[in-house]
């Protein structure tokens, strides 16, 4: 599986550590149940090619990464003030998104 090391210390931001979460948890097992996942994050890398389902995230997915989905959301809208995408909190963010689009390009419908 691919490193998903942050670049910096994130220790305190729960925020980033839940976009770890689903990067991790995306990484490691791909399937119906992280697809819903997966295209949320890459919705955020390109919104054009990728769509987040809000019905499958609300039914496919257990509490715990819910609550890492809608923390990843406010980060987000955080990010917009730093200028950061969300791979780019990764040491090898293209790679995620590039390996992301790999695995879950079979899953695509558009």
């Amino acid at each position: 599986m691919i490193s998903v090391a942050m670049i910096g210390e994130w220790d305190d931001d729960e925020g980033v550590e839940a976009l770890q979460r689903l990067v991790e948890t995306c990484l490691r097992h791909v399937g119906n149940d992280t697809v819903p996942i997966a295209f949320f994050l890459l919705s955020f890398y390109d919104g054009a090619e990728f769509r987040a389902d809000i019905e499958m995230l609300c039914r496919r997915i257990d509490g715990r990464l819910f609550k890492d989905v809608i923390l990843t959301m406010i980060l987000k809208i955080l990010m917009r003030k730093s200028g950061m995408d969300w791979y780019e909190y990764f040491l090898n963010g293209r790679d995620i998104v590039d390996e992301l689009i790999e695995n879950y390009e079979e899953y695509c419908d558009f």
